[in-house]
Order: C-alpha cells, then structure tokens, then sequence
C-alpha cells in the first residue's frame, strides 16, 4: 500500500510505501490520509492496513435472533461451526459446580492427541472461559470432565430462558474469532451479522519494520554521483 500524507516538514503532499516482508510492489493500492502528518505514524496505519488486506480476507455472515442486538461494530466475538471445523457447540444440559461432570445435548468429538478447552456464553452473552477439557471417564460422547472454577458458570435449566451455550474444540480450533462490521435487524426479529476474522498480525505488523527515508525536500535535480578521482597520471612517448 502507498499512502499519501502532508509532511508536517515540508506541507507538501508526499508518499510512504507499507509493503510486507514477502510481498510484491508491482501494483499498490494508493491511500490518502487526511489530517495525518507524520511519517512514521502513516507508515504504521499503512503496514496495518496491508496486513488486514493479506490476513483478514474470511468474510462471515449469519442471522440471530435478538442476541445480535448485543454486539456493536468493532466487537470481539468467536464464531463456531462444524463444517469449517470452527469448533463445535451446543446446550449445556447438566454441570456438576463441585466435579465438573459435565452432560451437552451434542457429541463432542475428540481430535486424536490434542488438548481441548470449552467456553460457556454468560447471560449477557460475553464468553467465560476457556476451561480445560477431558473426555468423560465412561466413554459417552455426550459426557465430560471440566477442569477449573466451574462453581462460578451460570447453567440455565431451560425453564425461564434458554440453555446455555457452550463452543468446544481443540485449543487453537475451539472457535472462529472474528470482528463485528455490520449488523442489520429485521421486522421479524431476527438480526443479520456480517463478520470478518481477526488476525493478530494487523496490530504487529509494524513491528521489527523500518520507515523508508523521505523523499528529497527540494524538487531541483540532484548531482549524479560520480567516483572521485584522487590523482591523474599522465604518460606520453616521444
């Protein structure tokens, strides 16, 4: 990405190159930030902005019911689905505070070797957790041990609200985690979101880089660079 700024030294339009180690400079998008006029702080909004074009390119989109009215443009949430192996979740049907016997309307299936964690939804939607996760000692699909402070998870019994939620899997697969961009509530009801995934790397992308050098401030042509020359020797034959 080129970004274009007034340069608080010169008050002249002038341009930065953000480019990502790795990538190519033959066809740059062109960006101009208004009311930015420092170098380094366009060069960091532009490396910022590269990364989300290359590392956030999943676009999500679904319809709730009236929990969407809860999220807000720019928010944290963790999507799952079991097609994409995003997770997987359901309803929590029974969980011991004291042993954490836990009982899910779903099976819960187990990646061969891997350590696995839940999360709970609370009533206001937020996530608690993730809580360590073993299989169940008798085998049921439908049954597991929950390790952690589970006394303090709210379980709903279904009566006065619906079950809670839960969004179980590996650890780095327990869950999409995607940022909120628009959000359109319907006559009926319904809410539909559509999301795009998180990258860490957009907020560090910065780091480890160097600002390209300004350009010249003067617009006059500059001296070509030459070798200098020390001495001469002249020989001559009669």
């Amino acid at each position: 990405i080129v970004i274009e700024y007034v340069d608080r030294n010169t008050w002249q339009p002038t341009q930065v190159e953000c480019s990502l180690p790795g990538s190519t400079t033959n066809s740059p998008a062109h960006l101009s930030f208004f009311g930015v006029t420092n170098r380094d702080q366009a060069w960091r909004e532009g490396m910022s902005m590269a990364a989300a074009n290359r590392d956030q390119r999943r676009l999500v989109t679904f319809t709730t019911e009236q929990e969407g009215l809860l999220v807000r443009f720019g928010d944290l949430v963790q999507v799952s689905h079991d097609v994409p192996a995003w997770g997987y979740s359901g309803r929590v049907e029974s969980l011991n505070p004291t042993t954490g016997a836990l009982r899910t309307s779903e099976p819960m299936p187990w990646a061969a070797g891997e350590s696995h964690v839940i999360a709970f939804r609370r009533r206001d939607g937020s996530m608690h957790g993730p809580f360590s996760i073993l299989p169940g000692p008798s085998g049921d699909p439908y049954q597991a041990q929950v390790s952690g402070a589970t006394a303090s998870v709210y379980v709903s019994d279904g009566l006065r609200e619906e079950r809670t939620f839960y969004q179980f899997g590996p650890v780095n697969r327990a869950g999409l985690k995607c940022l909120v961009r628009a959000g359109s509530p319907s006559a009926d009801g319904k809410v539909a979101l559509s999301l795009v995934n998180y990258a860490d790397s957009v907020h560090a992308a910065e780091n480890g880089g160097v600002v390209p050098p300004p350009p010249p401030a003067s617009n006059l042509a500059r001296p070509p660079v030459l070798p200098i020359i020390d001495f001469i020797t002249l020989e001559y034959t009669l």
